[in-house]
């Protein structure tokens, strides 16, 4: 939570594929809408250029639900 009150988050996230190759995506967010992009990859993954937005389309109070998009290139 910042000084005037409102939220926002960061951070990192690897997925690892069925082919056992690995995306690595920086996030940043606010409750209301945020932006992804690559940072790294092995395999299929390596040199992606990826980048896109977040927008909450539902909220419950515990948790929230994201729409994610944007393009995948490399």
């Amino acid at each position: 939570v910042t000084s005037d009150g409102k939220s926002r988050g960061w951070g990192f996230c690897a997925y690892k594929d069925k082919d056992g190759d690995t995306e690595y995506i920086q996030w940043e967010s606010t409750p209301q809408s945020g932006m992804w992009k690559d940072v790294g990859g092995t395999g299929k993954w390596a040199g992606m250029r990826s980048s896109g937005w977040t927008k909450m389309v539902a909220q419950d109070g515990k948790m929230s639900l994201f729409k994610w998009g944007g393009n995948c290139q490399q």
